[in-house]
């Protein structure tokens, strides 16, 4: 069953989310599909080469945290940029640990800037770009920069600290999508517990 909706704002204008009980595997399985994954020699690469430089496995700390579910969400967009209105959710076993794993890298590699409180919500940073669509598909190749919180059980992928805290803002507000009309009406439809989801208001 997908979570995403009881995080992402109720103005969402597009949310996919996979929803499978091993996302690991089913991940590996799109990897082989260049439509969803860039050349995985390529990226073989140039994660060895940033694994060297850092003296850690990149992979694994971005993925031995995930739980069953990944999500993009796109809300209303200002302007014809989606940077500033895109969202990558990834639910987690368990949120200390996929916060500790993020904050190894961030050992490693560097902040562009600190750590930053926000409603009760840490908003922090990791000085590599792109790392989430390397590890979690182009699906998210709009979310080049690496700031991430924590909401619920996900941790959640923006471009900048404003796109974060506007999403925090309707969270913590109450303004999400899973109160939505539309949704719900949409929601009715899906009746398997592992699915391919597609909302598109």
């Amino acid at each position: 069953i997908s979570h995403s909706a009881s995080v992402v704002p109720a103005r969402t204008a597009f949310l996919f989310n996979v929803s499978v009980a091993n996302i690991d595997q089913c991940l590996d399985k799109l990897r082989a599909n260049g439509k969803f994954f860039t050349s995985q020699e390529s990226i073989r690469s140039y994660v060895d080469s940033i694994d060297k430089k850092h003296k850690f496995n990149l992979r694994q700390l971005m993925t031995n945290w995930n739980k069953k579910e990944i999500a993009l969400a796109i809300t209303e967009p200002g302007s014809m940029s989606l940077e500033n209105n895109t969202y990558a959710l990834i639910r987690t076993e368990n949120t200390a640990d996929a916060i500790k794993s993020l904050e190894k890298i961030q050992v490693a590699a560097g902040k562009l800037k600190g750590n930053e409180k926000y409603r009760s919500h840490t908003i922090s940073n990791i000085n590599l770009n792109s790392i989430v669509p390397l590890f979690y598909g182009n699906l998210f190749i709009d979310i080049q920069q690496t700031y991430f919180t924590v909401v619920k059980d996900f941790v959640v992928f923006a471009n900048s600290p404003t796109v974060l805290k506007s999403l925090i803002d309707d969270f913590e507000d109450k303004k999400v999508l899973d109160k939505e009309t539309d949704y719900l009406s949409h929601l009715t439809r899906s009746v398997l517990t592992s699915q391919i989801n597609v909302y598109f208001n």
